[in-house]
């Protein structure tokens, strides 16, 4: 508004439809006999008509490039875009949808969130590097709007390069398969013949083997990390791997090769195929007790099945001499023997055997010494 009055010029926000107030005041100098100034109010209501306006992005793709025009990232670390999309024509005409129009690499994610909102983002390795093209649509009634960008990976320090034995390199986890407490080295023998290498060593860089994450089965691990001569290239040697007794399923452990700054994981996962084991007694034998003639007897004996099996007892008696002996409560943890003793004197032999439902058994011997 010009300081005479003359004219007035008013701009909504862009993005504003609907009524609009503001107030015009007017104010003289000083009346005769210094009165004090007096003002009049002009209140002004303007409608402003809404128009269809197209969404638009928001928001423009992480770089760590200076140059606005290029998307760059790198290996080293994971790439996160969240895309934003506003369209001013909300609520009445809904928030925009978005759409992924082109591929997408496999070690990258899309996720749309609602609300005008999704992800990509996704953990770019060293074998990943080059340019990857992408395509996103914002619909919102009829108005369609794109935004295209090509997101470069690119990799600073490649990291350690893993090799398996017969020389093919190893991106993702390795697989051995055994048979439970019937394996003969055959992961010692893999992995004995691991080896890594530096591609672009440089000054002062070295390279060894490490143990990253311990076995999840517990079991025992160790070897030896071995360099060339000019310490590009690092060797396992003398690779032991002992498993727990009776352990079946899938073991994993990681191994790693460092050059220092980088490093590269390989996951080992070791599939052991189970093979049904015969339950076994806790309580050794063979078993020698004695118990005075005409005299209750009672011995609780322990066994278990190594495969969780449910477990079941039998009493063999040698002659009929000894069927004053029976079980009592027996269960998957253990079974008591008890009975009378006659008044005949002298060493008495009985078996009992313990077996799951695969018919694997065991048997437990025991001797029974009468006394006075």
């Amino acid at each position: 508004i010009s300081e005479s009055g003359d004219w007035m010029s008013y701009y909504p926000n862009p993005d504003f439809s609907g009524i609009d107030t503001f107030i015009v005041k007017v104010t003289d100098g000083k009346g005769y006999n210094n009165a004090s100034p007096r003002s009049v109010q002009l209140p002004v209501t303007i409608e402003v008509s809404q128009v269809n306006d197209k969404p638009r992005f928001i928001t423009s793709p992480p770089s760590k490039s200076n140059i606005p025009s290029r998307v760059i990232w790198n290996d080293e670390e994971s790439y996160r875009y969240e895309i934003v999309v506003l369209d001013t024509d909300w609520p009445w005409q809904g928030y925009p949808s978005l759409m992924l129009d082109s591929s997408i690499p496999s070690w990258m994610k899309w996720k749309t969130l609602g609300g005008g909102r999704a992800i990509i983002s996704g953990d770019p390795k060293w074998f990943n590097e080059g340019n990857y093209s992408f395509e996103i649509s914002a619909n919102s009634g009829l108005d369609v709007v794109k935004q295209s960008f090509v997101l470069e990976i690119k990799v600073d320090d490649y990291p350690p390069r893993i090799f398996n034995p017969s020389g093919k390199e190893v991106h993702q986890r390795t697989q051995i398969f055994i048979e439970e407490d019937n394996h003969n080295g055959e992961v010692n023998r893999v992995l004995s013949g691991f080896f890594a290498t530096n591609p672009d060593k440089s000054f002062g860089e070295t390279l060894m083997w490490l143990l990253y994450k311990k076995a999840t089965s517990n079991a025992q691990i160790s070897f030896s990390s071995n360099l060339n001569a000019d310490k590009s290239m690092a060797y396992i040697s003398d690779f032991s791997y002992e498993l727990p007794q009776n352990f079946n399923g899938i073991d994993t452990f990681t191994l790693l090769a460092d050059e220092g700054d980088r490093f590269t994981p390989v996951v080992i996962e070791v599939h052991v195929k189970p093979i049904p084991d015969p339950p076994v007694f806790i309580t050794t034998g063979p078993l020698e007790l004695s118990v005075g003639s005409n005299s209750y007897f009672e011995k609780k004996i322990f066994a278990n099945d190594p495969d969780g099996d449910t477990i079941s007892y039998k009493l063999l008696h040698s002659n009929s001499n000894n069927n004053w002996l029976s079980l009592r409560e027996a269960n998957n943890n253990y079974a008591i023997l008890e009975g009378v003793a006659p008044n005949t004197l002298g060493k008495q032999t009985v078996s009992l055997v313990v077996y799951d439902t695969t018919g694997r058994f065991s048997v437990l011997q025991i001797y029974v010494d009468i006394v006075e």
